[in-house]
């Protein structure tokens, strides 16, 4: 069956949300050794769960047909405004589950009980024979029920089993408590993106929720595995290796005019042409200069460290005014886009300008993996860490243990006086807090959100030797430097800049 496009972006979550949350749970009756914790923080950090109002989540209470028509029909962001409510002889139109019932219905993912189907049972406990149906239709596993001698069940044990759904020790007959109805509709939606990267916030990750260290294998040539940091670095015994590679990037930095970025965290306008970014290629063909500006990026970037840009525009304001920047695509609202600047990418003989777009698309891929989901839940009715914006820091995000460090003391003399989701300020407004805190900012841009803040000093983490110093602007660089994977990622980016 077709899938729907908030289905498919649940399960496009990518980077760090590839797999649940490893970090603390979010709720008091589930506790940080709960063995389906990780699968309901998951479904809590992709807004398709919110608990009850005494913010418990009740992990052990049964789930009802009613109940788990609303919870499919909300992750495919069906519109229930004008939905039937008369589709079964049990479910009253006035029942609050009744458009999703029906909804459900309509999809052809829910069906009724007994021979005719004219009844639903919307209260009635379901089992897990019951839930793997409906995640077969749900994600078009295609799995016939059984026939003859054989349950009709079985079948979709067997497929649920094979995909790791379930760890085999469930049956069909037994009633499904909300606990693992997450665990299944979590690793459901990870099996449906079976392509996404193993990357989280603070280790690696297989596919299903088992933390991996990174290790010796994931080293490239040229680099040796430093068992103390957990992660790869240059190999600094190859004659000349480390001096080139910073000898590259200083030859870069000097190209560039100390301070200034060009970068913005915002949709550009003046569109010129518009792509999309599908399996690392663009659609429709680009234009030449198009795709060399395109192609610095892919080869400054992993691969799978970009699967969240699925579109790529390229426009102009004018010379020496924004080069580049990111926003969230309208198209596919956990995506984003990035628009680089035609004036200012590319000379006159259609020449890339390297060294200027190199720093200033480090700043805004630095922004795409803060601001993801996994480091940000989009939809949070209300945010206890940082709203950037696009959404609410989660407890382990990037972006809050920075704010937490960096931001907490100052946040009172900044121009928003420390509100959240409010209108950044300009950086004629923010001039004076940034005079007051001069030495604490890698460049005066840098103070002027602290989304802009991480952006700026992630360039400078990558692009920089680690700094030895103790003042604040060290401190920020080397706060990158306590992650393993952003560690290997600067390796990889530095061996790529030549």
């Amino acid at each position: 069956m077709k899938l729907f496009s908030r289905l498919a972006l649940l399960a496009m979550l990518t980077l760090s949300i590839a797999v649940p949350s490893a970090g603390a749970s979010y709720f008091p009756d589930v506790p940080d050794v709960h063995p389906y914790k990780d699968g309901i923080n998951f479904l809590y950090e992709v807004g398709l769960v919110d608990g009850n109002p005494d913010g418990t989540f009740a992990p052990a209470r049964t789930l009802n047909r009613a109940e788990l028509a609303k919870l499919i029909v909300v992750a495919m962001g069906e519109d229930i405004t004008h939905a039937p409510t008369d589709c079964f002889d049990d479910v009253a139109p006035n029942a609050w589950y009744a458009p999703y019932v029906c909804t459900a219905k309509d999809l052809g993912l829910v069906k009724g009980d007994g021979g005719a189907g004219l009844v639903y049972g919307p209260t009635r406990a379901l089992n897990t024979a019951e839930i793997l149906a409906v995640m077969d239709r749900l994600f078009g596993w295609e799995t016939a029920a059984g026939t003859g001698e054989t349950e009709w069940y079985v079948p979709y044990l067997q497929k649920a089993r094979s995909l790791r759904v379930i760890e085999g020790k469930e049956t069909g007959p037994d009633l499904v408590a909300r606990q693992l109805f997450a665990q299944i509709m979590a690793r459901s939606l990870v099996v449906y993106d079976a392509e996404a990267p193993a990357f989280s916030s603070a280790t690696m990750y297989d596919d299903f929720f088992t933390a991996v260290d990174i290790t010796a294998d994931d080293c490239q040539v040229g680099e040796y595995y430093d068992e103390e940091a957990g992660t790869c670095v240059l190999d600094c015994s190859i004659d000349g290796q480390c001096d080139e590679n910073q000898q590259a990037t200083d030859e870069l930095l000097a190209q560039v005019e100390s301070g200034t970025s060009f970068a913005e965290h915002a949709k550009a306008d003046g569109i010129l042409a518009e792509y999309t970014v599908e399996d690392d290629r663009l659609s429709p063909t680009a234009a030449a200069a198009h795709e060399a500006m395109w192609q610095l990026f892919a080869n400054l970037i992993p691969l799978d460290q970009r699967k969240d840009i699925v579109a790529y525009h390229v426009f102009t304001d004018g010379p020496d005014n924004l080069l580049a920047s990111v926003s969230l695509s309208d198209l596919m609202p956990t995506k984003w886009v990035l628009s680089v600047d035609e004036t200012d990418g590319v000379d006159a003989s259609g020449n890339v300008q390297t060294a200027a777009l190199t720093e200033t698309l480090l700043h805004e891929f630095a922004h795409v993996f803060t601001l993801r989901i996994g480091q940000l839940r989009y939809d949070a009715p209300t945010c206890a860490t940082y709203d950037t914006g696009e959404g609410c820091a989660l407890p382990e995000a990037y972006i809050w243990k920075f704010y937490q460090k960096f931001w907490t003391t100052i946040a009172k003399d900044h121009p928003t006086k420390g509100a959240s989701n409010v209108a950044a300020p300009s950086e004629e407004e923010v001039t004076p807090f940034y005079d007051m805190y001069a030495d604490q900012f890698v460049t005066p841009y840098a103070a002027t959100t602290p989304a802009e803040d991480i952006a700026e000093t992630f360039t400078f983490f990558v692009l920089r030797p680690e700094p030895m110093g103790t003042s604040v602007v060290d401190q920020k660089i080397n706060f990158f430097w306590q992650y393993p994977e952003l560690v290997q990622l600067r390796t990889f980016i530095r061996n790529r800049i030549r």
